[in-house]
């Protein structure tokens, strides 16, 4: 790999422990707590929190396949498992939060899909493909809407999903 992906592993790494460090102020304590690896390394993956849990959704691997992994973190036993993978194989897409469910949206391979995982059943559902491929987009949400930014044919686009009426 080259010092980009180690760059960018190494700053996911960095944001999934401090997702997880809710248990303990490093700003009181003025030092760092190391939580468990996460079990498989991989770049290019989104992360999105429910219920106190960090899902790691997707990625690319060591050998530059996308993963179809799906790991959860529990921070307040510092332990790792295996949940449903993505249906959809992707790399570079982005994650975001409704109503509890996780929306995993774009990415590369799966530029237009959209598929939602809901942890409570660990079960996956093919949703509305976007109108235009984003490889490498952005997500928010407001309002319970999915806002989609990201580049489409060399140009920005925005577009909004509603998981309400799948559109």
């Amino acid at each position: 790999m080259n010092k980009c992906a180690y760059f960018w592993i190494f700053v996911s790494l960095m944001l999934i422990g401090l997702l997880g460090l809710s248990s303990v102020s490093f700003a009181e304590e003025g030092k760092w707590t190391r939580k468990a690896d996460m079990p498989t390394g991989r770049m290019g993956h989104s992360t999105s929190t429910v219920d106190g849990k960090i899902y790691v959704i997707g990625g690319e691997l060591e050998n530059g396949v996308a993963a179809l992994l799906v790991e959860e973190y529990n921070p307040a036993t510092d332990e790792w498992g295996q949940k449903a993978p993505i249906p959809t194989p992707r790399m570079h897409l982005s994650t975001s939060v409704v109503n509890g469910k996780i929306y995993a949206i774009g990415g590369v391979w799966g530029p237009m899909a959209v598929e939602e995982y809901d942890p409570k059943t660990d079960q996956w559902t093919k949703k509305a493909d976007m109108l235009t491929p984003k490889s490498h987009p952005s997500t928010s949400v407001v309002n319970e809407k999915i806002y989609v930014i990201g580049n489409s044919g060399g140009r920005l686009t925005v577009e909004e999903y509603d998981p309400k009426i799948d559109k």
